[in-house]
Formats: structure tokens, sequence, C-alpha cells
């Protein structure tokens, strides 16, 4: 049943990508694409910037990046075949297995249909007027077809909820082990994904299960270490008990207590969520209907085992309340479904355990078609697993340098752009004229277009004091806008350096982003 299914949704996938506002394989996709492929593209060459991301995702982009040249786009189908081909079976998979072991393989296979049809049947239960918002700029991230890391984070949570139920359901410590290492993948492709802690620890100390919570905080130890080593390499030390981002650029110093990351991460804003529940009441069908389902899915797992109902739930409220009161989040611009998509899931495998509410029925279905027993994963399936999910990462973050100097990256509109020589940019000057020609990007399918920017003086960019990776930002202002390979700019006398920006975004607008290249810095001086 899952191969037809695994079919309908890569045919399903490929007629959304076609259907959708698109330019070649760029989809709708928020900027912090070009944060992890610039990472990855750095990591490759030995060096990060600000870790403002984790490292998962980066580290499995960062060969591509070495392949394929700095700009992402370049890179992007890659990106979206790995997802597609890789992360969207073991996503598939995974919700059978959560559900089927819940309440049998009969709601695993419902489960399986809703995750691969559910988010085409959510289509018209929004509203025309919100249906752009939806359908262009939330669906890309769910259907994998951006270089985001919510899509890759989503599964890796999908894969460790399933170890974690088997390691319930078995009592063994081998799946204990995989189960801590793969949540340990999940924290080091989103750092929020902490979060999670929680629904093993509910699972485990509600179920008794002692020595499997012991083997499996051992087995996620790894990971833990290596995240905090990779924030401590690229910002000098630990953004949970620091300033952070926003202050780091204030140029204050990192103080913190224990409590800090609390303040900074679980701060939740009760007004701001209640304004995203009034948003999104005005743009879904029934909020009531949306309201109901946790609680009721909840009751119907719970029928089964009341320990994973607990854990689920957890899990889903969470996600619901941390993220969709954080300030970023809006229905309005979309970011709060992007940012949810940790909570679908859960909530997902609730919904399809509905029918074990019918009397008899529900029961039936559970008893008469169980979920065949795991086989016990073997010596070689753990060290593999290890090696993998905890030594790579900490040996890649050990490894790594922070970034000093201009000549690889620099931050433009507070995002880490690298810097490319391979575009060429030269510059003449005649007659009071600055004549500028450059080699252009070849993007395939995709659309590029230039930005012409300059700054007066010989230097354009300016660095803050800060410990860790340079943090030092563009300061060049647009000049031109050009989808050709030359312009002749008039800036008046003095001295001036030029930079070359290419974007290019899922509308094939100019006057739109996003930047994800600049040349090297010519300099000229016009009499």
């Amino acid at each position: 049943m899952l191969v037809p299914l695994l079919a309908v949704q890569w045919l399903a996938a490929i007629a959304f990508a076609f259907s959708v506002h698109h330019n070649g394989f760029v989809f709708y996709q928020g900027g912090d694409q070009i944060w992890y492929y610039t990472t990855g593209w750095l990591t490759g060459h030995g060096v990060i910037p600000k870790t403002l991301i984790s490292p998962a995702w980066s580290l499995l982009l960062a060969p591509f990046s070495l392949i394929f040249g700095p700009g992402y786009v370049s890179a992007l189908p890659v990106a979206i075949l790995i997802q597609a081909l890789v992360l969207g079976p073991i996503a598939l998979f995974c919700v059978y297995d959560i559900a089927s072991r819940i309440a049998g393989r009969l709601i695993g296979y419902v489960a399986a249909g809703l995750w691969v049809l559910g988010p085409y049947i959510a289509i018209p239960l929004f509203k025309q007027s919100y249906h752009d918002k939806y359908v262009d700029q939330f669906l890309p991230h769910p259907l994998g077809l951006t270089m985001m890391g919510d899509f890759p984070s989503v599964v890796c949570l999908l894969a460790a909820g399933a170890l974690i139920v088997r390691t319930y359901q078995t009592r063994r410590a081998e799946w204990a082990i995989v189960a801590g290492l793969v949540t340990g993948l999940a924290v080091l492709t989103k750092a929020s994904n902490l979060i999670f802690l929680a629904t093993p620890l509910v699972l485990f100390l509600i179920g008794r299960r002692w020595r499997e919570l012991g083997v499996f905080a051992l087995a996620l130890a790894p990971a833990l270490g290596a995240l905090a080593l990779w924030k401590y390499r690229g910002y000098g030390y630990l953004p949970a008990f620091g300033n952070g981002y926003v202050e780091q650029k204030l140029a204050l110093g990192p103080t913190g207590s224990i409590l800090t990351p609390y303040h900074k991460y679980a701060n939740i804003d009760w007004s701001h969520l209640q304004n995203n529940l009034d948003g999104l009441g005005e743009v879904f069908f029934s909020l009531r209907v949306l309201q109901f389902l946790p609680f009721a899915g909840a009751i119907a797992v719970a029928r089964r085992s009341w320990p994973l109902a607990a854990a689920l739930s957890v899990w889903f409220w969470l996600y619901f309340v941390i993220k969709g009161s954080d300030l970023v989040s809006s229905v309005d611009s979309g970011s709060f479904f992007r940012l949810l998509l940790p909570a679908i899931p859960p909530l997902l495998l609730m919904v399809a355990c509905l029918p074990v509410l019918v009397p008899r029925l529900g029961p039936m279905l559970a008893e008469r078609f169980p979920a065949a027993a795991p086989r016990v994963p073997g010596r070689r399936v753990l060290i593999a697993a290890a090696v993998l999910f905890a030594l790579v990462p900490l040996v890649a973050a050990a490894a790594v340098q922070p970034l000093s100097g201009t000549s690889r990256s620099l931050i433009l509109h507070d995002i880490a752009v690298p810097v490319d020589p391979g575009l060429g940019l030269r510059a003449e000057v005649r007659g009071g004229a600055v004549h500028l020609h450059w080699s252009g990007f070849s993007a395939g399918p995709s659309h590029v277009f230039y930005r012409v920017r300059n700054v007066r003086g010989p230097k354009d960019y300016f660095c803050l004091g800060s410990s860790g990776a340079s943090l030092c930002y563009y300061a060049g202002v647009l000049r031109r806008r050009t989808r050709g390979t030359e312009i002749v700019d008039r800036p008046g006398p003095g001295t001036w350096t030029y930079r070359l920006a290419v974007g290019a975004n899922w509308l094939d607008d100019p006057m739109m982003g996003d930047l994800f290249l600049l040349s090297a810095p010519v300099t000229v001086t016009v009499p």
C-alpha cells in the first residue's frame, strides 16, 4: 500500500510544482535558504560564518556546494531531489509506522493517506483571498521544494518519533540508542527541536522506561555536544546564554545565566497567539473544527495507549504554543504555518486515529490488523548510525574555523552571501563614465537578475566587533538593476568601489529578492 501512495505523492508534487508560481526550480522560500547554502559552502572550505542555523542540513549540502559552486540556485535541483527521493519516502513510512503501532495497520494506511493528500485537501478549506499565501508561499515547504531546513527537520522528528514508539513498546536498548541518535540529528537540523525532547521524556517517565530513558539520553549527548561546539565556533560563546544575534550587532558583550535560554526561546506571548488564532479563524472555514481535532484525536489514541496520547499531545501543544506565539509568527504573512510544521505530524497522527472512537470497530481494527514486531537493529546498524549522526557532526564542528575577513562572504540584508570572484566583474573609466562588464551567472532553467551597487571610497563594508566568526556587512547602495551583463554608470568624480549582486526569486521579479551572490570588489577613480 505504501508503494502506490509514494507514487501518488511524487505525481502530486510534480503536478503541484507545475501549477504554482515558480522560476525554474526556485519556489517561494523565505531567505534562510541562502544562510543554509552559504554555511554549507563555507563549511566545505573549512570555515563557518555566524552559526545562526544548526549544522546538519548545511553539512549535507556542503559536498554539493563544492561541485555546483557558491550560488544556491545551481544546487537547488539536487536539494529538491534529495527531499523527494530520500526524505519523502522516509517521512511516509514513519507516519505509517507510528500510526500502525498505535492502532493497527489500517489506521497506519489512513495516516499515510492523510500525509500524502492532506496538504491538497486543505486547499479549498481556506478562503480564496488566502489561496496564494497557502498554496504558493506555504506548501512548497512541506512538499520539500525549497532549500530551507523545515522539511528535513520534520522528517527527522518523524523518524525520531517512530523510533521512540518502538523503544517504548519493545523495551529494547538497541532501539533507544537509535532513537537518541536520530533525535540528536533532529536537534542538529534545527536547534528549536530541543522542544521535542519533552516528548520522549514524558513517554518514558509515564511508561516507567527508566533504562530506555537513560540509554536514550546517552545516545543523545554527542549531538548536544556537537550543537554546542558548532554554536561556540561561530559566535565565540554559547548564544543560548549570551545576547544573541540582534544584540551582537549592537556589539554588546555576552551575558547570561542558566535561565537565559528559557527567557530567550520560551517567552510565550499569549496575546500574540490569540491574534494568530483570530487570524486563522478569518481565513479558514471553521476554527472550531481545528480546535476540536487535537482533543478528539488525543482521546482516540488514549483508547489504545494513554502514555502515547500524552506524548503526542505534548509534541503538538509545545510546538503550537511556543512557535505560534513567536513574534515572527503571523497568519497574515503565512509564517505561522511554516513555523508550525513540526506540530503537523502529531496532529495528523491523532486525527488518523479518530476511527478508534467508534465503539467495537476501533479496537477490532487494531486487534485484527496489528503491526508486525520490529526487527531489533544489529551492531552494524548501531555503529553506522553512531558514526553518521554523532561522530560526523562532532568532528565537523571541531574541525571548522570561524570565518575571518571578507573575501569569502559578506552579510547583505541580514543574510550571509558568498563572494564569488568568478562573476568576473570588470570596470573601465571612459569620459567620466564607468563601463562595467561581467561574465554572468548560469542557473539552468531559473532566471537571475543583477544589481550593480557601489560606495564611495576603496572600502565597501564595515565590521562589528565580535568574537567567533567575522560579522562584516556590505555597505554598497543600489545603482542599477539589469538582466544583461554590462551597464554604464555615471557616479560623479571620486573613487568608487563596485560590486555585482546576483538575485533570483519565485516570481522572477527584479524588484524583489533574494540576492544570493556577490562579486569581488572593483575600485575605480573617476576624474
